[in-house]
């Protein structure tokens, strides 16, 4: 369960204080109870902490168990302080875009206006041939599907690149997992 906040605009990592419930550093909040939201929030920078080899597997384990019990704000501070960086997305941010995956975005782009042009330009050529003499055969889906298809061998090669980058993190966490 995580909130649509901060946790969710910087794709899971939380980048300031704000993303508590509350500021735990400040003494009025010391005392305040833990939220789930701000359990989740800990186990997020732990784990980004963890995944960037900032945490040994064993304090990882012991500093998480910790997280998942905590019951004030001021337990938060001695979890994270020393492996948060705060205000530069940790572990989750995006990664550069290969050469690869910015052909296939061009290629998809352009596709598409082709695909769009194609389509106006004989749908007028057909409205207009067919005013007179009836709407019989709708010929411009030829057309159209010959374009489409070279946008649709796109968006498969963009597909499964994106798909391929997803399982060599997957098995990247796992190994840092075990």
């Amino acid at each position: 369960m995580r909130p649509m906040s901060e946790l969710a605009r910087n794709g899971g990592t939380p980048t300031s204080w704000s993303a508590f419930t509350a500021d735990p550093r400040k003494a009025k909040n010391l005392e305040l109870r833990a939220s789930d939201k701000d359990r989740n929030v800990v186990t997020e920078i732990l784990a980004d902490a963890f995944a960037e080899g900032r945490l040994d597997p064993e304090e990882y384990q012991t500093r998480l168990d910790r997280a998942l019990t905590l019951r004030t704000l001021g337990e938060i501070t001695p979890l994270v302080q020393d492996v948060w960086l705060v205000g530069r997305p940790t572990g989750k941010q995006a990664a550069p875009r290969s050469k690869a995956e910015k052909g296939f975005d061009i290629a998809i782009g352009a596709g598409l206006g082709s695909w769009l042009l194609v389509a106006v330009i004989t749908n007028i050529i057909w409205l207009a041939t067919s005013i007179g003499g009836g709407f019989y055969y709708y010929w411009p889906i030829w057309p159209m599907l010959g374009v489409g298809i070279g946008v649709v061998a796109a968006l498969i090669g963009r597909w499964q690149s994106g798909a391929q980058k997803r399982l060599a993190a997957d098995d990247r966490r796992r190994e840092l997992e075990s």
